[in-house]
């Protein structure tokens, strides 16, 4: 139960961070997982002590919280509607996964990620670097789009790891965090070349 409660404190101080980065996820991926196994088990009426309920509210409403602010920062359609609509959609149905808490509404949350995964979401982010006319460290300006791109890639590896300990199926996130180092290494470079 211990290990429980300090998993779920270590997300919400990490879903505190007004841009959550990808190191920072990085870091904290294994209590990511551990957590999104916790929420299929409270979706399976497993009994949890008070405070782990308590956690878990934190948690849904810091989750849903950061897709709303993810919602604010962005003002370029095609990128919003490509990239940040539906990575904001799998906060919301993440966080009102933990709020339902029933398998019939997880089904629903299952079918939301099968259309989005989270890995398919980061190739496109890494395509849009490419061309000048939708790359959103341009139309965001300077190091204010590196820094929105960068809470993307993060939100992204968070997603991913806690739908797979949602779903119990512990696959690696390595092919996630691979193509997420590519991205950064074309910002590096676009941020060297002025851009």
């Amino acid at each position: 139960m211990h290990g429980d409660i300090d998993q779920l404190k270590n997300v919400v101080t990490l879903m505190k961070a007004k841009n959550i980065q990808f190191e920072d996820v990085e870091k904290a991926i294994d209590h990511i997982m551990g957590v999104g196994g916790m929420v299929d088990s409270y979706c399976g009426l497993s009994n949890y002590s008070d405070r782990v309920v308590e956690l878990l509210h934190v948690l849904e409403l810091q989750i849903y919280e950061a897709a709303d602010q993810l919602n604010s920062n962005f003002k370029d359609t095609t990128f919003f509607v490509n990239i940040v609509e539906p990575v904001s959609r799998l906060l919301k149905f993440t966080s009102a996964a933990i709020r339902n808490h029933n398998q019939k509404f997880l089904k629903q949350v299952y079918k939301e990620f099968e259309n989005n995964p989270p890995l398919r979401l980061t190739y496109m982010l890494s395509s849009y670097l490419e061309h000048d006319a939708i790359n959103p460290m341009k139309a965001s300006q300077s190091s204010k789009g590196e820094e929105l791109a960068q809470c993307v890639m993060g939100i992204l590896l968070f997603l991913d790891a806690f739908y797979i300990g949602l779903t119990g199926q512990y696959d690696d996130t390595a092919e996630l965090r691979r193509e997420v180092r590519v991205v950064l290494g074309k910002m590096d470079k676009l941020s060297h070349l002025g851009i």
